[in-house]
């Protein structure tokens, strides 16, 4: 006897992809303490770490802009930073949240970082900033439930006492400001 065998066609898939090598590893800087947050600019990485401090690396390093010279730091909370925002424009505005329950307000120009404001109106930890598209509000999220809008004018205070202490102030302490 002959046994019937139907024939069977099978088809295969065949994938193609084409082999490439991994890219470069990338330029990497170390910094103090543990990265709580992170904005960049054109120029500049700015890192807000856990021991309070804004750390300001240029945004292409070389070797010679990781030593010490290519890289500023700016003591800004007491404790832990939590998030960093900026204002991009000639010099730079970094914004930092804390534990602290502060946000702090840097001017970062080409040869230094300073601390212009202190914002204080949460009660609990900033986790979170934001900074308006025409870059005249800023937004805080915190713990205690609230989003604060403020104002990011480095030339008014917002409220009346303190227009005066900067009036009578020389010194370079940053100054108090409040929410809208």
């Amino acid at each position: 006897k002959h046994w019937y065998q139907p024939r069977v066609a099978i088809t295969a898939g065949v994938f193609y992809s084409e082999k490439r090598s991994f890219p470069d590893t990338p330029e990497e800087v170390e910094v103090e303490d543990w990265v709580g947050g992170i904005a960049l600019t054109d120029g500049w990485v700015y890192g807000g770490l856990y021991n309070g401090i804004i750390t300001r690396v240029p945004g292409n390093p070389t070797r010679e802009s990781r030593t010490s010279s290519g890289i500023s730091t700016l003591q800004v909370h007491e404790k832990p930073i939590k998030c960093v925002s900026v204002i991009k424009g000639e010099g730079d505005v970094i914004i930092t949240g804390s534990l602290d329950q502060n946000l702090a307000m840097v001017r970062s120009e080409a040869d230094k970082m300073e601390q212009v404001f202190v914002l204080k109106g949460h009660t609990e930890t900033v986790n979170c900033s934001g900074v308006s598209p025409s870059q005249h509000q800023l937004a805080s999220g915190s713990w205690d439930t609230f989003l604060k809008i403020w104002t990011t004018s480095l030339n008014e205070p917002c409220d009346e006492e303190e227009k005066k202490k900067r009036r009578k102030k020389s010194s370079s302490e940053p100054l108090l400001r409040t929410p809208l």
